[in-house]
């Protein structure tokens, strides 16, 4: 290119700073490049490059010499360039936003020198695009470089910082007088303090690298909010955990906080325990201390109160309410005055006397005196301090007052019956006299009466003994008569039964089942009559090996109904063993009697002890069993609650068995329900009051 084209381009130039201007400031709002906030720099940035470019222009004269081999030329492009890089990198600028406004003027530029460049018929100049390229890699390089300078300037400081810390943190964390340890993002052990090893008893290098729970112990883990803290990147604390040290069970208040990043991008963080378990136990004996105050204070009867020199109440418990109706903070309120006007005018000199001396002479406070309430009813109150003291520079007494208006209600009573009973023990000493003489004649018709009741129990037991006798006697003799009629209706039936007509058979027939059954009526009453006349010894009775003999003695009777009798081992107690041995085989016959139809009978027979005095006997069976309500008819002589076919009886089993029980001093009932079986409960004593023998006499 010409020269005369260089100073064409320079004179455009510096012709159009303004035109350039403008179009630098639309372009840069249209690509959303605003530049409003360094309008006045860039302003100066164009008219310094414009300038720069015109001059840069007219001194090149040759064209065949690019400007990167004209060292003046390169010197003043890069001097430019540092300037503007230094001068909007200390205004705050990006070196993004610098780097595109600055592209952006070159565009600019480029694009108004070529508008001329169309006229003329050339192209545009190389040495404009040289230009600007030199003005862009000298801004860039300075504003890298500075940048780089920067960076390891921060970066040293940065480690003086980090070394300093560490420095600080150790000397720090080792004189925490707490346990305190540092863990990573994984809850593993980075660090322990002195306080920690010497509160576990375990070296740092044990634990470091372990988990955290393994060391403080699963159970503190799940209420430990360190975790949480963690992720949040935030702190905690007052968390309360128990945890197993040395095989105690210690409680701690945790705190702690994340740290940051602790390498490979997870989060650390800082754990401090706070040994809290003997001031646990502090606070809670001071808990149960002040509780056990507080209760003792507000449950008891009486009001206690505190108060100092000047009449000013202190404290008063809750249950003066239930005494005179006021609230504890309406009794206050109203100060010594108030409380003067609630007592009794008669007393109320007398009150405020005492209490003068309580302070005065440190005189114990005791007085009684009557209490307006809140209903307007008046009340006896018994007021009492001991000891005054002082606290806080203020003399204090502490006292009790209680309701004594029954008590005095009754004072008064007893008063006015104190002369009305010496009056009436006068009275009562001449009647005494008169009703210890009629007394006299009762004891001597007592003693007259007892003589008669001596005299007819008397007559009663030798009239049970002839009745037993009669009986015993007229079974006896009846029993002669009816083998006879027996054994010759056996004979008739048997020799004379087929000249018999129907009629005649059955006759005979009836009176051999008569005879019979009068049979069995006469043995019951001969055994009935034997339980009270008997004179036989009591002796040991092992029950095991007697219910063995009765078992025997039934056997075909059991067999042929196809049932068993089951018993463990049973205890030993005195008595009458023939007799003893009659009342099981009493019951057991009853139970193998009264089976239920097609059901096998089980009986079972057991005995506890009752005490130490008495042994309970049960035989059970599973029979047809009977309501309760025929409890007492089932022991009547001659009563049977059921007639089944082909069951012959005389009545007198169980009442036999209840005589037996009875000369043996102990009770038989019985528990049964229809279809349900039946229970015979029999209590005897373990040892008898007569072991000689003697029939016992019963008079029931």
């Amino acid at each position: 290119m010409a020269e005369s084209a260089f100073v064409f381009h320079a004179e455009k130039l510096s012709q159009g700073k303004t035109a350039l201007l403008e179009n630098f400031l639309s372009q840069s709002r249209a690509y959303h490049t605003d530049v409003a906030d360094h309008i006045d720099l860039w302003r100066q940035t164009v008219y310094t490059i414009t300038d720069s470019l015109s001059q840069w222009l007219t001194s090149c004269t040759k064209v065949d010499i690019p400007y990167a081999r004209d060292p003046a030329l390169n010197d003043s492009v890069n001097e430019l360039g540092n300037e503007l890089a230094t001068l909007f990198k200390t205004s705050g600028l990006l070196f993004d936003q610098f780097g595109r406004r600055l592209k952006r003027l070159r565009s600019v530029v480029i694009d108004y020198v070529a508008h001329y460049m169309e006229d003329t018929g050339q192209s545009i100049s190389p040495r404009i695009l040289d230009y600007f390229d030199a003005l862009e890699i000298a801004s860039f390089t300075r504003w890298v470089r500075d940048d780089a300078a920067k960076l390891k300037k921060d970066l040293r400081e940065a480690r003086h910082s980090i070394l300093y810390e560490k420095k600080r943190y150790f000397s720090i964390f080792q004189k925490i007088s707490e346990p305190a340890f540092v863990i990573d993002g994984n809850m593993n052990f980075v660090d322990v303090n002195h306080a920690f090893e010497a509160c576990f008893g375990l070296r740092a290098d044990e634990v470091v690298g372990k988990s955290c729970c393994d060391v403080v112990g699963r159970k503190a883990c799940t209420s430990c909010a360190l975790e949480e803290a963690l992720k949040q990147q935030t702190s905690f604390s007052d968390i309360q955990v128990s945890i197993d040290v040395n095989n105690e069970i210690k409680i701690f208040s945790m705190a702690g906080a994340a740290l940051g990043d602790m390498g490979a991008d997870l989060p650390g963080g800082l754990v401090i325990l706070q040994d809290l378990t003997e001031k646990m136990k502090i606070l809670d004996a001071l808990e149960e201390s002040e509780e056990k105050y507080r209760s003792l204070v507000e449950n008891v009867p009486e009001v206690t109160w505190r108060v100092d020199q000047d009449g000013n109440l202190l404290f008063i418990s809750p249950n003066v309410r239930k005494l005179t109706g006021y609230k504890p903070e309406e009794i206050i309120a109203s100060g010594p005055a108030g409380r003067s006007e609630l007592i009794h005018e008669d007393d109320a000199e007398k009150v405020r006397e005492e209490f003068g001396l309580l302070f005065a002479e440190n005189k114990k406070f005791n007085i009684r005196y009557r209490f307006k309430t809140k209903d307007g009813d008046w009340i006896w109150l018994h007021d009492r301090a001991g000891n005054i003291y002082e606290k806080d520079g203020v003399w204090m007494a502490d006292g009790v007052v209680s309701d004594i208006t029954e008590l005095q209600r009754v004072q008064e009573e007893l008063e006015e019956y104190r002369d009305w009973l010496e009056d009436l023990v006068d009275e009562r000493t001449e009647e005494l006299k008169f009703s210890n003489e009629q007394l006299k004649h009762e004891i001597d018709d007592r003693q007259q009466a007892e003589e008669a009741l001596i005299k007819l129990a008397l007559r009663l037991k030798r009239s049970n003994t002839e009745l037993e006798q009669f009986a015993h006697v007229a079974s006896h003799d009846l029993k002669e008569p009816l083998l006879l009629i027996i054994a010759f209706s056996e004979r008739l039936l048997h020799r004379y039964g087929q000249v018999l007509t129907g009629s005649g058979e059955e006759y005979l027939d009836r009176i051999l089942r008569a005879a019979r059954k009068m049979q069995q009526l006469v043995d019951g009453l001969l055994q009935l009559s034997r339980v009270t006349s008997s004179n036989r010894q009591f002796e040991p009775i092992d029950l095991t090996d007697l219910i063995h003999e009765v078992v025997q003695d039934l056997e075909e009777s059991i067999n042929l109904a196809g049932g068993r009798v089951e018993f463990g081992p049973l205890h030993t107690l005195n008595g009458d063993r023939v007799q003893v041995r009659q009342l099981f085989q009493n019951m057991i016959t009853n139970s193998l009697k009264y089976r239920r139809e097609y059901v096998p009978p089980v009986i079972t027979v057991k005995s506890t002890l009752i005490g130490d005095e008495f042994c309970e006997i049960t035989v059970q069976d599973n029979g047809i069993g009977f309501d309760e309500k025929f409890i007492t008819k089932i022991f009547q002589p001659f009563e049977r609650l059921h007639e089944i076919p082909g069951c012959e009886g005389s009545g007198i089993g169980l009442t036999t068995c209840k005589k037996i029980v009875s000369r043996h001093g102990g009770e038989i009932t019985a528990r049964s329900k229809p279809d349900q079986g039946a229970t015979f409960i029999v209590r005897l004593p373990l040892r008898q009051a007569v072991d000689e023998g003697a029939a016992k006499l019963d008079l029931s």
